[in-house]
């Protein structure tokens, strides 16, 4: 457990705990807490630094480590109950593929991938910079991905159309800036910045340009409370959002497909946007990613033909298309 501090009758602060299976028992020998607070801090760490005191290494005890170091704690529960006790330098593919269907037996590769090889992966490379084991190269389940459907501003201005000004700028929102609904939701009234929005990102933070529609969008919204927008979470919009659907008689695109789906193709794809200019607008890393998931080909009959084509007589064209009759 994390490093506790409090003080004696002299008023000294002193700092206990169990961290690595070590116990330690130390005066800070100072009455200033914020001192004691950062020694603390400082003997915690030392003590994970620390393995001369125990010949292996578990997963449970490297996996604590890593989080200790900040890493990613979403996913890591279920696999220290699996691991445990066991040597981190012994765990093999096989062992993290088993884990992976026995914890999710339901889900698809793509769950197994996330939840399962990915986090245990990054708790075994992490050991090996500490060098506790060596470091290990994962062949990941292969994903069926799924098909995605890319919004346009037809459907987007349908969908305005039918939902309330709250719904419609979120929507807007995520059309012209390639927000994911769950940044969009989690934005504050802090966060606008004139023509920018600061956004919090799976992979970091980003600015995100703001147009004058979307500017003249918040305007109608309330500014008396902390977030942009008020939804809870994306499980709170859904409802209201395919209501607005039903209304307008457009298909169920989901937020993700009408919103980053449809700001990919409509750069990329309908405005010939370079995708370097795309990407950084979007917030992708790489212009690859965009190309590779949000950019979906449209009208391709149309695009051959204006690429290639030259006048042919309707005619010939009727022929060509038919059957060849017996002969």
């Amino acid at each position: 457990m994390p490093l506790e501090i409090k003080t004696n009758t002299q008023g000294i602060w002193q700092v206990f705990g169990t961290v690595n299976g070590k116990r330690i028992r130390r005066s800070a020998k100072t009455r200033d807490r914020a001192i004691a607070a950062k020694l603390a801090k400082k003997w915690e760490k030392d003590a994970w630094a620390d393995t001369e005191n125990f010949g292996t290494v578990t997963f449970e005890q490297a996996a604590l480590a890593y989080m200790r170091a900040d890493g990613d704690k979403r996913f890591l529960g279920p696999l220290i109950v699996y691991f445990k006790g066991l040597d981190i330098s012994t765990i093999r593919q096989g062992h993290i593929e088993d884990a992976a269907r026995e914890l999710y037996s339901t889900r698809a590769p793509s769950t197994w991938n996330r939840n399962v090889m990915t986090p245990t992966r990054a708790v075994i490379n992490f050991a090996a910079r500490r060098e506790w084991c060596a470091p290990i190269k994962l062949d990941m389940f292969k994903e069926d991905r799924p098909h995605r459907r890319a919004g346009d501003r037809a459907w987007l201005d349908a969908f305005m159309k039918e939902a309330s000004p709250e719904l419609a700028a979120l929507a807007l929102f995520m059309f012209t800036t390639g927000a994911r609904i769950s940044e969009s939701l989690a934005m504050t009234w802090d966060d606008i910045d004139g023509r920018y929005a600061d956004l919090v990102t799976k992979t970091g933070a980003r600015r995100a340009v703001l147009t004058r529609e979307m500017l003249q969008a918040l305007t109608g919204l309330d500014k008396q409370r902390e977030r942009v927008f008020r939804y809870k979470s994306k499980r709170w919009v859904y409802k209201k959002w395919y209501e607005a659907c039903d209304r307008a008689d457009i298909p169920h695109l989901t937020p993700h497909e009408s919103g980053r789906h449809a700001f990919g193709t409509e750069t990329v794809v309908r405005q010939g946007m370079d995708p370097a200019t795309a990407a950084a607008l979007g917030g992708w890393s790489s212009p690859r990613v965009l190309l590779d998931r949000y950019s979906h080909p449209e009208n391709l009959v149309d695009v051959a033909e204006n690429a290639f084509g030259k006048p042919v007589e309707k005619s010939t064209l009727s022929q060509a298309s038919g059957k060849v009759g017996k002969k």
